[in-house]
């Protein structure tokens, strides 16, 4: 309750504040187009959607309401989500249906209605629209699991034949859900079934799409496709086995690269994303224990690892770019959905475990830490610059101080004897854990978030005033 009140007591507050500072919106560049307003507001409101959907899959899981509140929690802060949130990108329309999709699966498996299981494959028609390929290979995997999930329940007399057949057809609402990207496809290619990306990689003029021209002029000019391309299937399936082709000559290094230090110097999956690491480690601590999980959870953790592989498996062939390319910053953000799917992995063993002992608890001080230390952290970089300050200083400086809290509390997990004195040091340095990723994701949005706005300013008038009175940053021309 009193939780409660201090929520509804700090939200009428921001608001006044915001109300008073509030300044009327300033188009601050000449080439900053009114579309990317619009596409920023979205992202804000899919943050938030994002959000609230972490929140009901945890619930889901645990049916408990503070295991869900902290399960939520960590699953937002170790991620990219609030960077890529508040830019013009758009990884997270591609983040927030993957929820979807995660949501409606999870919620099919706790409760058995083909509309659950129906609602999940028309979100995956719905995610083939912005990334077509993620879409493709998350309809595969999603199509298989629910196969073998059917398979099981038939031979061990859970449900009938019939029954089984029924969910299984429930994937024909992949077509429906795919109907924004047939349109688009049309529109753009000619083809219903030939998206954008993959006519770019069949024609040898790749210039042309890299002129800045009208929206309107972008269609009427992009020719349409020869019907000889795709006369034979096998010359389609070729395409796009191509694109799961990585680099193997330098596949190992590009995957040490990708999940812990990239060489161009940005962070790692682990690093955004500790509960990755923490989630394997204790996985394998659960198995040099010889525990087993709880029956009915076992189709939702295989179901969560599978989608985190089919959004791996889609981006293999960008490895390579992901571990070298310094265009990709400042996370390997292609991975960006399976921060969620591997988050609450790592949420899930943890609670396994029996850690954190009390989880009302751990919230509580997870916020208190988080409101205090993250604003803390930013103004400690600032005014004492760690390893000569900017981009690189700074990000090595939180790779530095997360690989190390990381590894440490991962030991002690190992280690102690879950004594008292040892939950208290293990949970503290968690919490610490929690905040620096966190404060790192903070430092992306004041710092350098303003460079992918096209010179809008942020949308919150508190955050604007801090960011220019504070923070003062200018960007110049290189």
């Amino acid at each position: 309750m009193r939780l409660t009140f201090g929520a509804i007591l700090l939200s009428f507050v921001l608001l006044t504040t915001n109300l008073l500072l509030y300044t009327p919106f300033i188009f601050s560049a000449a080439d900053a187009p009114v579309e990317v307003a619009a596409i920023i507001f979205t992202n804000h409101l899919l943050f938030a959607v994002i959000a609230v959907l972490a929140y009901q899959i945890c619930l889901l899981i645990f049916e408990d309401r503070w295991k869900s509140l902290l399960g939520a929690f960590l699953c937002i802060a170790c991620s990219s989500f609030v960077f890529w949130g508040s830019t013009a990108k758009e990884h997270m329309i591609t983040a927030t249906l993957f929820a979807l999709v995660i949501y409606f699966f999870i919620r099919y498996l706790r409760r058995d209605s083909w509309w659950d299981a129906a609602g999940a494959f028309f979100c995956i028609g719905l995610l083939a629209w912005p990334r077509p390929e993620m879409g493709f290979t998350v309809a595969i995997g999603a199509g298989l699991f629910m196969i073998g999930y059917q398979a099981y329940r038939t031979t061990h007399g859970i449900t009938d034949v019939k029954g089984a057949i029924c969910a299984v057809f429930t994937a024909i609402f992949i077509f429906l859900g795919s109907i924004p990207l047939i349109v688009n496809n049309v529109i753009t290619t000619g083809n219903p079934l030939v998206p954008l990306y993959i006519l770019e990689e069949t024609t040898t003029s790749h210039s042309r799409y890299a002129q800045v021209i009208s929206p309107v002029t972008a269609v009427q000019n992009i020719p349409s496709v020869d019907p000889g391309i795709f006369s034979k299937i096998g010359d389609f399936a070729g395409i796009i086995g191509r694109h799961y082709v990585p680099s193997w000559n330098s596949l190992p290094s590009d995957i040490m690269g990708v999940f812990f230090y990239p060489e161009t110097g940005h962070m790692g999956f682990t690093l955004v994303c500790p509960l990755a690491f923490i989630a394997v480690m204790l996985f394998l601590l659960t198995l040099s224990k010889r525990q087993r999980f709880p029956s009915r959870d076992k189709p939702i953790l295989f179901f969560l690892f599978l989608m985190t592989l089919a959004v791996m498996i889609t981006y293999l062939q960008s490895f390579q770019g992901m571990n070298t390319s310094h265009g990709i910053t400042p996370d390997v953000r292609y991975l960006m959905p399976a921060y969620l799917t591997v988050g609450i992995l790592g949420v899930y063993l943890l609670n396994f475990h029996g850690f954190p002992p009390s989880t009302g608890t751990t919230l509580s001080r997870l916020v208190k830490y988080s409101v205090v230390g993250v604003p803390l952290i930013l103004v400690g970089i600032v005014a004492l610059p760690p390893f000569g300050g900017r981009y690189d200083g700074y990000t090595l400086f939180f790779k530095m101080v997360i690989t190390f809290l990381m590894v440490f509390f991962i030991a002690g997990f190992w280690f102690s004897s879950f004594r008292k004195e040892h939950i208290v040091l293990l949970t503290r340095c968690f919490l610490i854990l929690i905040v620096f990723v966190l404060a790192w994701q903070m430092m992306m949005v004041f710092l350098y978030s303003v460079a992918k706005f096209n010179g809008y300013t942020f949308w919150i008038p508190l955050t604007d005033t801090i960011f220019h009175q504070v923070f003062g940053i200018s960007i110049t021309a290189p």
